[in-house]
């Protein structure tokens, strides 16, 4: 057998054990990074907005070029309503509009992307903005709606809670009264 052969033979054994080092190597680290998740120790999974925290602030337009804003010292309780153009109970709330009950707060309705223009009017009929933001719906950590949170005057989570309809509402706003 020619020493050629011999010398691959040798380099491609010298070979497979590099990469069986390699891969007991990562098998390694793969099964302690899973461990780690496991233990929650890694990753932060987003959470609603804990109650009696700072709401996170903005400033941004509604449907009628008027300022909103939220931050510390808004100067008025706020009712933050979270919907959605393809939620079926968002828009029959929307269609329900006048039987929301709710006095000396101000009413801000947010959506991730743009809704159908009856809805914006029947919004800006009962003389509440209107604002299409997803990274509002980000900054608070909405993913299921409709969901309304309650923000006191000087900017802090109250309450929030799942809507089902606006009775339900009402009388959440009145316990918190």
């Amino acid at each position: 057998m020619p020493t050629i052969w011999i010398f691959a033979y040798i380099c491609l054994w010298v070979v497979v054990v590099i990469e069986g080092l390699i891969i007991f190597t990562l098998i390694s680290s793969l099964k302690k990074f899973v461990l780690k998740i496991q233990q929650g120790n890694m990753v932060d999974f987003k959470r609603e907005l804990p109650l009696n925290t700072l709401a996170p602030a903005f400033k941004v337009k509604d449907q009628l070029n008027n300022v909103v804003k939220m931050g510390p010292n808004i100067g008025q309780d706020t009712l933050i309503v979270f919907i959605s153009s393809t939620c079926s109970i968002c828009k029959m709330l929307l269609e329900n509009l006048e039987k929301l009950k709710i006095e000396d707060r101000n009413i801000i309705f947010i959506s991730e992307a743009k809704i159908e223009k009856s809805y914006i009017k029947l919004i800006s009929e009962q003389n509440y903005s209107y604002i299409a933001s997803q990274q509002i719906h980000q900054d608070y950590n909405v993913f299921n709606v409709p969901k309304a949170i309650l923000i006191s005057n000087d900017g802090y989570v109250q309450e929030n809670f799942p809507l089902s309809s606006w009775e339900d509402l009402n009388t959440n706003i009145k316990q918190l009264a």
